[in-house]
């Protein structure tokens, strides 16, 4: 984990933090990992954008079965 963020020039819990799920992949750390490694920006940010539209999704579905049965009663 060190020498990646050594390589990305970041600090290690930023790159632990992204690699654990608790960051969201930033324009910024994935133009970083397209120069470090063979990953391609433009493959990456889709693959966040995807995630983050099905964690929304799952969120919103989850708000709204509460609200359904508030209203219920």
């Amino acid at each position: 984990m060190t020498a990646a963020a050594e390589v990305l020039d970041v600090h290690r819990p930023a790159r632990s933090s992204l690699l654990c799920g608790k960051a969201d992949l930033s324009g910024e750390m994935a133009l970083r990992n397209e120069k470090a490694s063979d990953s391609k920006m433009d493959t990456l940010m889709p693959t966040q954008s995807t995630y983050d539209i099905a964690r929304t999704g799952k969120l919103l579905e989850t708000r709204l079965t509460v609200m359904s049965h508030v209203i219920k009663g």
